[in-house]
């Protein structure tokens, strides 16, 4: 990338910041209105403004993920999340701002990750100049297309629910939601944007690539399908424990919606190659079928409940998850068989800790709630651990010896010794 590029993709970026600001602030009546709720009104409108400091942000942001320093983004996303939240939104909330003390600490978080990307590392003056971002516009416009739609998909549930239900059954549906996409997030979602600059670096390679996506698939599977196998399992201890009796309604949907995760786990990680080798349009062809399913199909089952809508969300997950491999495979030189083989030890662990969390559900079920998570809490954790370490190499495959090699000096010293003779580590 040329210094005149940069700048003027930060020149661009301004520019949209404001449109969307002003985009917002224009349409902030008519969105409370969808809602019929009039005090959204004044609170889009102060949140649009977190939009601006996003924009002036991201290519500063861009240029670290590019240069892989993820240390620094780290430390950047940590620190502001922390003052924005407990420096700011905490003693606004007990002086009595309620709401409005999340809007605020909102918007202090995001102005304040802007700055701290902006000093880490600066993309210079903003100057335009449309000879310097035709091949970036290209690209970005269909990366930006990408996470509109997907964006659209992911909340069109929520959407509908708001619209066409009632505040109780969004507030059902979005608890359950949220504990599902807490290990996605946290795991799946973050390696993805790990990835997609790393297999940018390698993007003609596509031994290394494949490699490396098989990896990434075996890696995220055995790590993200024992969680959703315990919300699988247990979904009436685990939604109640956490948010307590009133939410048992979500049970349900929470054990149909983890079902669908472990298919989302896993096609979030066939976006960083389809990308990386440059064929986003590809990808957006595929987001917008996904987003059509997710809108028609939510539509027509809306008046039958949350569990006709979790299921619509299966069907759509299966097949983005079916649709992005089967691009990512056909760039790659990969096979379907290879693909499938490095989510069984994901999917064994997922059936052993599922099977002790539904065992001890079962014998504490004359408990209260919140013992009773803590129960399974122990149990998963546990069960996950021993599976790991004992189920069969055959069962659980080559990516376990990998990933103990890799973070081997985080392991007590007292265990080095025979983890080192059993799974055979120098």
């Amino acid at each position: 990338l040329r210094k005149e590029q940069i700048q003027s993709a930060f020149a661009l970026s301004l520019f949209m910041g404001v449109l969307l600001v002003a985009a917002f602030v224009w349409l902030s009546t008519p969105l409370a209105s969808l809602f019929h709720q009039p005090r959204l009104a004044p609170i889009f409108r102060l949140l649009a403004f977190s939009l601006l400091a996003i924009c002036a942000g991201i290519v500063s942001r861009g240029l670290l993920m590019r240069e892989l320093d993820f240390k620094a983004l780290f430390f950047i996303d940590t620190f502001s999340y922390l003052g924005g939240y407990l420096l700011i939104g905490v003693p606004l909330a007990f002086l009595g701002y309620g709401v409005w003390s999340l809007v605020i600490a909102a918007v202090a978080t995001q102005v304040s990750t802007a700055l701290a990307c902006l000093i880490a590392r600066p993309p210079g003056s903003p100057r335009f100049s449309f000879s310097q971002t035709g091949g970036l516009l290209h690209f970005g416009a269909g990366i930006s297309l990408n996470s509109i739609v997907n964006y659209a998909a992911i909340n069109t549930d929520n959407l509908l629910i708001g619209r066409y239900l009632n505040a109780g059954a969004l507030g059902l549906y979005s608890r359950a939601f949220q504990l599902v996409m807490l290990p996605i997030a946290r795991i799946s979602t973050a390696l993805s944007n790990v990835l997609f600059p790393a297999y940018a670096q390698i993007q003609n390679d596509n031994e290394k690539l494949l490699r490396a996506y098989r990896r990434s698939i075996a890696t995220t599977a055995l790590l993200v399908f024992p969680i959703l196998g315990g919300i699988i399992a247990a979904p009436e201890t685990i939604i109640s424990g956490v948010f307590g009796d009133k939410w048992k309604a979500a049970a349900e949907p929470l054990r149909l919606l983890a079902i669908a995760g472990l298919f989302k786990a896993i096609f979030h990680l066939a976006g960083s190659i389809i990308q990386a080798k440059g064929k986003v349009y590809v990808e957006l062809r595929l987001q917008l079928l996904y987003l059509a399913i997710h809108l028609l199909g939510i539509y027509f089952v809306l008046q039958h409940g949350l569990v006709m809508i979790a299921l619509v969300i299966i069907v759509a997950s299966v097949w983005l998850y079916l649709a992005k491999a089967w691009v990512a495979l056909g760039l790659i030189q990969g096979s379907w068989g290879d693909y499938f083989m490095d989510q069984r030890g994901g999917l064994v662990l997922a059936l052993w800790v599922g099977f002790w969390i539904a065992l001890v559900d079962h014998l504490t079920s004359p408990l209260p709630a919140l013992p009773s998570l803590i129960l399974l809490v122990i149990t998963g954790v546990v069960a996950d651990l021993f599976g790991f370490l004992l189920l069969p190499t055959a069962w659980l495959g080559e990516t376990r010896r990998w990933l103990l090699e890799r973070s081997f000096h985080l392991i007590p010293p007292l265990l080095r010794k025979p983890l080192a003779n059993r799974f055979g580590i120098g």
